[in-house]
Formats: structure tokens, C-alpha cells, sequence
């Protein structure tokens, strides 16, 4: 068997990783926050007016 140095064979490798699930998790908020805005705007533009409202019959 060979030996293994966990800190040394596996350290780097988890620490990049950590870094990379920190980047997909910035990246994830910055989505959300703009899918919000989008949501927010399309609920305000698909509000009911007078015009647009049922007449009912």
C-alpha cells in the first residue's frame, strides 16, 4: 500500500473545493437576487387595473 499524508495529500484538494462551493454559493445569491427582482417587477406590471380588470356580465 502506499502511504498517504492526509494533510498533505488532501488539504489542497479540500481547500480548493471549499473554495469553489464558496464561489457557486455567491454566484447562487446573486441569482436569486436578481430572479427576486425580476418576480417583484413582473408582479407589479401584473397588477389588476381598471382597464385590464373582468367586467362581469
Amino acid at each position: 500500500m502506499i502511504p498517504v499524508d492526509r494533510d498533505k495529500d488532501f488539504n489542497p484538494a479540500i481547500e480548493k473545493l471549499e473554495k469553489k462551493i464558496g464561489e457557486i454559493e455567491g454566484t447562487l445569491e446573486e441569482m436569486q437576487k436578481e430572479l427576486l427582482k425580476r418576480i417583484e417587477g413582473l408582479q407589479r406590471t401584473a397588477q389588476p387595473t381598471k382597464s385590464n380588470q373582468a367586467k362581469p356580465k
